[in-house]
């Protein structure tokens, strides 16, 4: 579902972008206007449209994209001049926005949530573990690189007013004084002179920001620390007059992605990994990948007004020096498909099994050369190496001698890192239990027995036994791989020898690694 709502994500981030630049009201009067103004000709609807679908698609999507519409409307109302001459009216029909939309999210989906329950999340839980520093900036250096060089150049730029006028635009005094200290600050001292009461409010607010940020890093909180300060500049930003619209609403999605980036390393959502070591594991991907589209949608509009500020106003030094950095990063963010990929391949594919063939639609056709490692004893993983292309073959089989909609036995384990459930993917033939999602989403009294029954019948070492499961659950054919050899007891692999001698069933299919059987009778 993460992969799924990423499209989403970014149709609603367009819609927010047009929220921004939508007009408040118009000059149509009447019915004609309370509707325009009701529904933002159309807009809101569409925002509540694409909220209440990446609620359904994935719900941790929710929070966030529903709280960067919200900020869109308050800045939406900052930047026309509304939340500061009707303050309360402003701030009044903000709460209706954000209420309107989240209702409208609901009640379009009505028939999803009035049955939906989640089965895996037990709330929120307050994180333990502390982001190593350089681990984060090996996935987030280069965006972050280009996010904070986009916030300087912000910080030091003029702009006109909002609709590209020649008027200038007034910004809040603390931005103007910081501009002002940034451009001269070699003459910072004659400033703080001239403006000692607004030199004191920002000197407050810098030092406090500094002191914060020094208090995270000496409690080890090294990733908020050195976000916090980024963090304080965008949200400054976000109350600019001056500048176009764009430029705000790439302030606006930088702000929330380095507010989603602190929040992950403070709280994550309890799902069925609570307990464990990878507890916070679904927390981190599933806001990262928010993060990813925000910073990456962001940095890749902002660059090229980034370059031209820097290489049009900068000296010569720091040019040169910035970049070096960016070469610097986007090399090494790109290093991965060149020296990564080889690197995966000889983990799974190695070369002595072969490459598997390139430029085809045949999904199975990386078993012909792949080969991995697992056990459900960790300490016998290593030597544990299971070569797909045996299951290829018997697969292939299959597919080309068996029709229908038998039922297959094989080892009731997850696919997600075992490789269980292949013979079932693979052919579309029914097996005994979908073992992972289909846990997941469905009640444990409902995939529970029968779950048990397959289980019993793989380990079970009494021929009587597997042969009245086999009539219980109807199985017609029986597929003993290195998986099933792996997982289960040799007592429970013998009795298919001796059921095979009693007539039960037959061997149809044979190479070195995977024996299957039919059902006689």
């Amino acid at each position: 579902p993460h992969m799924i709502g990423i499209p989403f994500t970014v149709l609603f981030l367009a819609l927010a972008f047009s929220l921004l630049m939508h007009p408040a009201s118009g000059d149509v009067r009447g019915v004609r206007r309370w509707l325009r103004v009701a529904t933002g000709d159309g807009l809101y609807v569409l925002l509540a449209v694409a909220l209440g679908a990446l609620a359904v698609i994935n719900t941790w999507d929710l929070p966030t994209y529903f709280g960067l519409a919200v900020l869109v409307w308050l800045v939406r109302e900052w930047r026309s001049g509304r939340l500061s001459t009707g303050r309360t009216r402003a701030l009044l029909g903000t709460g209706i926005f954000a209420v309107a939309l989240v209702v409208g999210a609901l009640l379009l989906y009505w028939p999803f949530f009035s049955h939906y329950q989640a089965l895996a999340s037990s709330g929120i839980g307050v994180s333990d573990v502390k982001t190593e520093l350089g681990k984060w900036l090996n996935i987030w250096g280069f965006l972050g690189f280009l996010a904070a060089s986009f916030l300087l150049v912000e910080l030091r730029g003029r702009y006109t007013q909002p609709a590209g006028g020649d008027v200038p635009v007034r910004d809040p005094a603390l931005l103007r004084w910081l501009r002002l200290g940034m451009d001269r600050f070699g003459e910072l001292g004659q400033i703080i002179t001239l403006t000692p009461a607004l030199s004191r409010r920002a000197g407050a607010a810098i030092g406090v920001s500094v002191l914060l940020a020094a208090a995270f890093w000496l409690a080890d909180w090294h990733v908020p620390a050195a976000l916090l300060l980024p963090l304080v500049a965008a949200f400054a930003l976000l109350w600019r007059r001056s500048g176009t619209n764009h430029r705000a609403f790439l302030v606006i999605l930088i702000f929330t992605a380095l507010l989603v980036l602190i929040g992950v390393e403070f709280v994550y959502l309890k799902d069925h990994l609570q307990g464990g070591e990878w507890r916070r594991m679904n927390t981190l991907f599933k806001f990262y990948i928010q993060v990813w589209v925000m910073l990456a949608l962001a940095t890749a509009v902002a660059l090229p007004e980034v370059w031209r500020f820097i290489h049009g106003r900068w000296r010569m030094g720091w040019r040169v020096l910035w970049t070096v950095v960016f070469a610097y990063l986007l090399v090494l963010s790109l290093a991965f498909l060149v020296f990564g990929t080889p690197a995966r391949l000889n983990d799974r594919f190695p070369p002595e099994n072969g490459r598997p063939p390139v430029g085809t639609l045949d999904g199975m056709a990386y078993m012909q050369a792949g080969r991995y490692t697992w056990n459900p004893d960790p300490a016998q993983s290593a030597n544990s190496w299971i070569d797909l292309r045996y299951d290829y073959d018997a697969i292939r089989w299959l597919l080309d001698n068996v029709s229908g909609t038998p039922l297959i036995a094989e080892a009731p384990i997850g696919y997600y890192r075992e490789g269980g459930l292949r013979v079932a993917s693979f052919t579309g033939f029914p097996t005994f239990i979908g073992f992972h999602q289909e846990g997941e989403q469905r009640y444990g009294s409902q995939t529970g027995p029968r779950r048990s029954l397959a289980e019993e019948f793989w380990r079970t070492p009494d021929p009587a036994r597997a042969r009245q499961i086999i009539d219980e659950l109807g199985v017609d054919y029986i597929y003993v791989g290195q998986l099933e050899r792996i997982t289960t007891p040799s007592e429970g692999i013998a009795k298919f020898d001796e059921l095979a001698r009693q007539g039960v069933i037959e061997v149809v299919y044979e190479n070195d690694q995977v024996v299957i059987y039919r059902v006689v009778q």
